[in-house]
């Protein structure tokens, strides 16, 4: 999930700016998604006036290379269809955003659109009056609640109104991958439960898959407990710091009744040694040069990790032969989940300045750019390009030429409301279609962390440090699981767990998740 700090706010506020909440860099100016259905006629309908209206957006713009305006055919395409004046303020990153907006929000100098880093950074400004409450305008969003769904509002909404919506979400696509060549080798079978799997990588490390002679190479590699999420997933069970719902009641994944037998299956795996020795200390880019390599047989890892062209090519280049294909979920004794979805996460949330509620005129342009970038012709524009020249249609089928590598590159920023990942996916990268639908089907445990605040009196990045240092102990077994609970009990005591428990509790019953 992504890393969210609390946010202090100090002296600057005496002079009228915020110091904003802190977010990690979400998935960014790669690709992400896909072009959306179309929404209704009138809310999609562009504003008719004398003269344009100048509309600013800030967002983070990932250091995009922007074409000149004259060039830059999707601003022609959007001020001409909507008769606006279309800026984009693109800082490099979340902090620059911030700290742009800060700036901006003292001297009273507002963007008119506002893409926020995540909820912490949204709930700052709506503490402090800032942000326009859009449940009254429901009603002309229409082609971006179609699109989007209620979920998006939800994630936007605080103490009962609506400051924002979240973009489209990225797509959630962490499987195993396994080298299948490996298993033909050894004259073995894809495993399918989790003994199996354990076996398998028990064969990797002992049995030189790689026929060098040597024994020296890995079962497992990935970095940190998350890669590790199908073994708790054979447990019917979400890793550590989930909040989930079970039968309509929420559970947190530190005390869920599966969750000392999943890290007993995870000693085995570690105690036996089919995982990379560094599991727990990679980073994302070690694991996958030691799978590039032909060092590791198993990485837990996307279809954008290891099966674009670029890194095929880094592959068959150490071993022409190596092929690495998805595991099916491996089944345990508690079900069979490859990962989680986090559905109150966000790569974005769209926020608009409550100074726009005087202005009628310029509020409706906004909204007649969001819902237009929802729309299909719109999505697509944002997405692909110009029809006819970066991509044509065959029946419902976007199929892109060769213009649209090279000259639709920068197009996402103007992807205000997002896309859908798997088609947008599928579209950009036909020759990996087959694996990101694989990765998209795969069965994912739904959690709910993203839509829970920080409580007063709850140091998130302490409590955080002290579940991993301590869980880790467990999983390699230096700390017998005997003292799990009182784990537990200091985690409470010490750290406050129990406000975040209770905030969650809270939030997810009034948002109608749990009972």
């Amino acid at each position: 999930m992504k890393k969210r700090t609390a946010i202090s706010l100090s002296a600057v506020l005496t002079a009228g700016a915020l110091l904003a909440g802190c977010g990690n860099d979400s998935n960014k100016a790669a690709e992400s998604s896909a072009a959306p259905t179309q929404g209704g006629a009138a809310s999609a309908a562009p504003t008719k006036g004398p003269a344009k209206v100048k509309l600013e957006v800030m967002k983070v713009g990932w250091g995009n290379k922007m074409p000149d305006p004259a060039a830059d055919y999707v601003k022609t395409e959007l001020d001409k269809k909507l008769n606006i004046d279309l800026i984009l303020n693109l800082p490099a990153n979340s902090d620059d955003l911030k700290n742009n907006l800060n700036t901006r929000i003292a001297a009273a100098d507002y963007p008119d659109i506002m893409e926020l880093n995540d909820r912490n950074h949204l709930q700052q400004y709506a503490d402090k009056g800032l942000l326009l409450d859009l449940t009254p305008y429901m009603d002309k969003l229409g082609d971006v609640k179609k699109f989007l769904g209620d979920d998006s509002f939800k994630k936007g909404t605080i103490n009962g109104k609506v400051y924002g919506f979240s973009k489209a979400p990225n797509l959630a696509a962490d499987v195993f991958y396994i080298r299948k060549d490996w298993l033909d080798k050894l004259s073995l079978k894809m495993p399918s439960t989790l003994d199996e799997l354990y076996d398998t990588a028990k064969a990797f490390v002992e049995k030189d898959p790689d026929g060098n002679g040597k024994k020296d190479t890995i079962g497992i590699t990935g970095n940190g407990v998350p890669a590790l999420a199908p073994i708790f997933g054979a447990f019917g069970i979400p890793g550590p710091k989930n909040f989930y719902a079970k039968d309509g009641q929420l559970v947190n994944s530190l005390y869920a009744p599966g969750m000392k037998d999943a890290i007993q299956a995870v000693q085995k795996f570690a105690n036996g040694g089919v995982m990379d020795p560094e599991f727990y200390t990679n980073k994302a880019q070690t694991a996958q040069e030691k799978a590039f390599k032909g060092m590791a047989g198993i990485i837990y890892t996307a279809w954008s990790g290891i099966m674009k062209e670029e890194f095929q090519k880094q592959i068959k280049a150490a071993n022409p032969n190596a092929e690495w294909v998805q595991i099916p979920t491996v089944k345990g004794p508690g079900g069979a989940f490859d990962g989680i979805e986090d559905i109150g996460a966000t790569s974005g949330l769209v926020a608009i300045p409550k100074t726009m509620e005087k202005d009628k005129d310029k509020l409706q342009r906004i909204f007649d750019l969001l819902n237009y970038v929802s729309t299909t012709d719109g999505g697509r524009l944002v997405q692909y390009g110009l029809n006819g020249k970066h991509y044509n249609v065959t029946g419902d089928k976007v199929v892109p030429t060769d213009l649209m590598a090279t000259e639709a590159a920068y197009v996402w920023v103007y992807q205000f409301t997002g896309r859908p990942e798997q088609q947008y996916l599928s579209t950009k990268f036909a020759k990996q279609a087959q694996d990101i639908a694989g990765n998209a089907a795969a069965p994912r445990i739904k959690v709910l962390n993203g839509f829970i605040d920080l409580p007063t009196g709850y140091n998130k990045a302490d409590a955080e440090r002290f579940i991993d240092e301590e869980f880790v102990k467990f999983l390699y077994g230096k700390t017998p699981i005997s003292e799990y609970d009182s784990f537990l009990k200091k985690l409470e005591d010490t750290f406050k767990y129990k406000l975040l428990l209770d905030q969650g509790a809270k939030q997810l019953k009034e948002l109608g998740y749990v009972k």
